[in-house]
């Protein structure tokens, strides 16, 4: 889903540079989320001499949280209506008999099209994100990690799993993520039994 919105909004615009360098196609169905690094499968059919090709299965990946700062185009993420990501192609550096080490940048840098200013590293490529799929794309990427989408209703839930701790039932349908929100709710387990504990006490002592 990602990478189908992303085809949609690339720029139409290609590189004359790029018109004679092997046809390239991005496996929308490869992509995936790992920490906090985001990737996906393209492959390019590069020609050989005797007119056959070779297929190159090449695995780019980015990080997801990271904008590269364009320079001219103010700070990463601010104001704009693209960020940019910067890539990590592999693969195409095992094919050095085929293409030169210029050749080799420019390719990926065809299929990612994007401000190349001469401030810009040649050997860095860019992956041009419309705002609105990047501000969808950072809350997936915590929800992959384990990080739950926040929910409006918090302090209902908070309440319910403060009930369920303290009398020690844990249901576990909440589970505490951060190391402080850990700490606290094992205060409030170990709270709970010492709780019950005094209740029980003064109820014997009454009945005695």
């Amino acid at each position: 889903m990602f990478l189908s919105r992303l085809k949609q909004d690339a720029p139409s615009h290609i590189d004359e540079s790029c018109i004679n360098l092997p046809i390239a196609n991005i496996d929308a169905e490869s992509f995936q989320i790992n920490g906090a690094e985001a990737s996906f499968l393209v492959t390019y059919l590069v020609g050989k001499a005797g007119g056959e090709s070779l297929r190159v299965n090449s695995r780019v990946r980015f990080t997801a949280n990271r904008d590269f700062a364009v320079p001219g185009l103010g700070p990463a993420g601010k104001g704009r209506h693209a960020r940019y990501k910067e890539l990590v192609v592999e693969g195409l550096q095992t094919y050095e008999s085929i293409y030169t080490k210029k050749e080799r940048v420019a390719i990926p840098r065809c299929l990612f099209p994007a401000p190349y200013t001469p401030a810009i590293p040649s050997n860095v490529v860019l992956l041009r994100v419309p705002a609105q799929l990047d501000d969808e794309l950072q809350p997936l990427v915590r929800y992959m990690n384990g990080v739950p989408p926040r929910d409006e209703d918090s302090f209902s839930r908070m309440l319910y799993l403060s009930a369920s701790t303290i009398t020690t039932a844990g249901f576990g349908d909440i589970v505490p993520l951060t190391k402080p929100a850990r700490l606290a709710v094992t205060m409030e387990s170990i709270l709970g039994v010492l709780l019950a504990g005094l209740f029980l006490n003064a109820v014997a002592r009454n009945k005695s």
